[in-house]
Formats: structure tokens, C-alpha cells, sequence
């Protein structure tokens, strides 16, 4: 199976959401109330995501035609949540809705887009990749720490009480220092095939391009989304 990435557009919308949409029910289905519901409400979370494809921000792996996970990448600190954490105010790089669809999970897929975005930050010279992650999905916590993120602290409740982020469910704040970029390309990602077109081969001193072709090593069809939902793109 190979997976191309590209940047989102606003048609691309309905996509991301209905990826979120079934890692909520595949969540839930685990007793994991993240993403249960919108926050602040459905009209604001449509409203963040598409203004992360407007300032072409947001990035898209998909198999043919079908998005398989997106990430959206910011060099900025959106609300300031890490305003009250010591060192906050260092430049990083900012991961925000990392998601893979549960079809393409167990895959290396969500561990790729993660050093895709090291090797960003490495070449635009920012020591660090910061996320902030649910509060309560222990398990997710565990996850960025396999990736050597480190628990930083959680966003202060005076900021939290800010109007514009009154009951934000993902106060967990983690940082994983850069520094350039060393011990080459992790276990995880080494197992993907990662290449430009046909032919060139990737390495860990490129950016995040535009025509990188990721392949999985698994046999995988478009069947993932199920009839219904391959009509909707």
C-alpha cells in the first residue's frame, strides 16, 4: 500500500472530520470519552480545522484519493497554552490533530508524521516539537512518551479560564527536543518505505514535501472506509 501526502484544501474538510469522527467511535468503543463531543461546539471545531487548511498548515496521507491521517504543523502557540510552563516562550514547532484513521493505525503511520515534523522544526532551526494531548487518555500519554516526548506540565487554570478556552479537554502539555537532527530515522518509521515518485529515496534531512510516497508493508484496500463512506470523497 503506498500513501502520498499533500496539503489540504477546503474540500478536504468533510474528510478530516469524518476521521475524527471514527477514531471518536473507535475511542469509545475502548471506554475513552476523547473527542466525544466538539469543542467548543461542532461550528467551532469545524471553524479550527478549516482555518488550518486556509493558512496551509494541515497535510493529508492518503492512499489515492482517500485521506489515511493528517497533521496540522504551526510554528506559533496557538492560545497560549504553554504561556505557564517554564520555558514556554522557546521558539517550537507545534503538532496539532495528529490523526490516522483506524484502518491504517499499528502501522508506523502516526509515528512517520511525527518525525516528519522533527526533521521540519531541525530545518527551521526551532529546538523543539511541543503537543498538547487529552488530559485524561493515559494511554495516549504513554504513547507520545514512546515517542521520547516528555511530560511537561498542564496548562494552567488561569489560562484555561480564559473565554476562549473555558472546558478545553487537552491540557497535557509535551516536548520533544530537537536539536538537530540525530540518530537517524526511528525503528518505527525505518520499517515504512519512504521515497520521492518512483525512485528517489528518502532522508532525514528533507523536508516535509508535497510529493513523499510512504509505504506500509501490509496489504491494505480502500475497503477501510466501507462502501457508504468512499461516496462521500
Amino acid at each position: 500500500m503506498s500513501l502520498h501526502v499533500r496539503l489540504a484544501v477546503d474540500d478536504d474538510l468533510e474528510a478530516i472530520l469524518d476521521i475524527r469522527e471514527r477514531i471518536a467511535a473507535w475511542l469509545a468503543r475502548r471506554g475513552i470519552d476523547q473527542w466525544q463531543e466538539p469543542w467548543p461546539d461542532e461550528q467551532g471545531q469545524r471553524g479550527r480545522i478549516l482555518a488550518g487548511i486556509r493558512k496551509r498548515e494541515t497535510w493529508l496521507l492518503c492512499e489515492g484519493a482517500l485521506p489515511a491521517a493528517t497533521v496540522t504543523l504551526v510554528d506559533y502557540d496557538a492560545g497560549n497554552l504553554w504561556a505557564g510552563i517554564e520555558g514556554g516562550h522557546e521558539p517550537a514547532l507545534y503538532v496539532h490533530r495528529l490523526m490516522v484513521h483506524p484502518g491504517y493505525m499499528k502501522h508506523g503511520i502516526g509515528a512517520y508524521l511525527l518525525w516528519a515534523a522533527h526533521v521540519r522544526a531541525a530545518r527551521r532551526g526551532l529546538p523543539c516539537l511541543r503537543l498538547d494531548a487529552w488530559t485524561t487518555n493515559d494511554g495516549l500519554h504513554r504513547y507520545y512518551e514512546k515517542q521520547k516526548f516528555k511530560l511537561k506540565g498542564y496548562i494552567p487554570d488561569k489560562i484555561l479560564e480564559s473565554a476562549d478556552l473555558v472546558g478545553y479537554p487537552s491540557a497535557a502539555l509535551f516536548e520533544r527536543r530537537v536539536d538537530g537532527i540525530r540518530g537517524g530515522v526511528p525503528e518505527q518509521v525505518s520499517r515504512l518505505g519512504v521515497r520521492y515518485g518512483a525512485e528517489n529515496p528518502y532522508t532525514p534531512t528533507q523536508d516535509f514535501p508535497t510529493d513523499l510516497i510512504v509505504d506500509v508493508p501490509v496489504a491494505k484496500t480502500l475497503a477501510v472506509y466501507g462502501n457508504s463512506s468512499q461516496a462521500r470523497f
